[in-house]
């Protein structure tokens, strides 16, 4: 369960920090990207076609354009504020195949992380693009409208999601982060 609020550093995708409380978590840090509220969008995750077709879209793009979301990444990424070598604990919400997880754990050698993703299509991706890292890496489906999603997780030094929390509406996302 919860226990306490603590403030977390949000920082967007220019780098911004503002405080928002963050239940649960020690000493957390938590970077989202493309926070927009898109209430009307829609993705069939449940579909391996259409999540092939997504994952694809997105790995087939011009070279250029990959290295370029890998260094926006990247930098955002450097906005956790630990030591290199000290252990870390991170919770990913919207793991997704794990593309950019794997940047994340390289970056943080020592971190392990827990990615929840409500996908399991996508979870499947994720388990194959990290089995190099799975001594230190638990991947698990969840509903993060649901206001259980988080309980039992244990405490996390830092929170992750990259394109996921935009497509929450408001009151869900209250509800995930009470």
């Amino acid at each position: 369960g919860s226990v306490g609020h603590s403030a977390a550093g949000v920082a967007g995708s220019h780098g911004h920090a503002t405080q928002r409380p963050v239940r649960s978590y020690n000493k957390a840090t938590s970077i989202m990207l493309n926070q927009s509220q898109c209430d009307n969008d829609f993705h069939d995750w449940h579909s391996v076609r259409y999540v092939e077709g997504w994952i694809n879209s997105i790995e087939s793009r011009p070279p250029r354009m990959v290295r370029q979301r890998m260094a926006r990444y990247r930098s955002t990424l450097q906005e956790f504020a630990f030591s290199g070598g000290q252990p870390l604990r991170i919770l990913e919400l919207g793991i997704g195949w794990a593309d950019l997880t794997r940047e994340l754990l390289d970056l943080f050698p020592e971190a392990e992380l827990v990615g929840l993703d409500g996908s399991s299509v996508m979870l499947e991706r994720a388990r194959e693009n990290l089995a190099p890292w799975s001594d230190r890496v638990q991947v698990h489906w969840a509903d993060l409208t649901d206001k259980h999603a988080l309980e039992g997780l244990g405490i996390f030094d830092g929170i992750l999601t990259v394109s996921t929390l935009h497509h929450l509406t408001l009151p869900q996302l209250n509800t995930l982060f009470g």
